[in-house]
């Protein structure tokens, strides 16, 4: 599962072939989601935060709220917001170490 802080990432992940990403409506995983997530079956997040401050902040709470119960992958990103890269750019710069993992 690919989690990402807005849903016009959702889309943009959609739009590059990636058809299970999570939108936070933020920057932290809230109780009922964490929930929903341990429910699925879902043992791999993908975190695709913005590259900003609070991107950075969300990471950091991920991993420590969150590492315990599934493996986190944090792939380097190095524009600001995901929403704003163009598709070939998300598949050729983030998706394609991720063969797998969509």
């Amino acid at each position: 599962m690919f989690l990402v802080e807005g849903q016009g990432d959702v889309w943009k992940l959609y739009e590059a072939g990636v058809y299970n990403a999570m939108g936070l409506f933020g920057k932290d995983v809230s109780i009922k989601q964490k929930s929903l997530l341990l429910k699925s079956g879902v043992t791999k997040l993908v975190i695709l935060t913005d590259n900003d401050q609070a991107g950075r902040e969300s990471k950091i709470k991920i991993k420590r709220d969150m590492s315990r119960s599934f493996k986190l992958i944090f792939p380097p990103m190095k524009t600001k917001d995901l929403g704003n890269m163009f598709v070939e750019k998300i598949k050729d710069s983030i998706l394609n170490n991720l063969q797998g993992y969509f």
